[in-house]
């Protein structure tokens, strides 16, 4: 659950980054009264370039991490019931008489 939800907050910051660009260049600040400076612009277009940075890392580091698991589990697994077979498989198949 955790993995979707980050995965999700990246794509959202990055549609957010999209909809901020087309807001700049429509410059909507500028029909107030004050019209807000070039850095105003470029100040809120750097912080959502790092948050989607930082959701973007932590997708990684949770994407890496549960790979690790589940290849774990698998490997884990597979040597238990190839380790657990009956010996007589070896024993008839032309591999197992080249190992012996």
């Amino acid at each position: 659950m955790l993995m979707l939800s980050v995965g999700v907050s990246t794509a959202a910051g990055t549609y957010v980054q999209y909809y901020w660009v087309g807001y700049w260049a429509t410059d909507e600040f500028a029909k107030g009264s004050e019209r807000p400076g070039y850095w105003f612009y470029v100040t809120v277009f750097a912080a959502l370039i790092v948050g989607d940075l930082v959701f973007l890392a932590l997708r990684s580091v949770f994407n890496a991490h549960t790979s690790r698991a589940a290849s774990h589990s698998l490997h884990k697994d597979l040597l238990h019931c190839v380790f657990r077979g009956a010996s007589e498989f070896y024993d008839r198949t032309p591999v197992g008489w080249a190992g012996s």
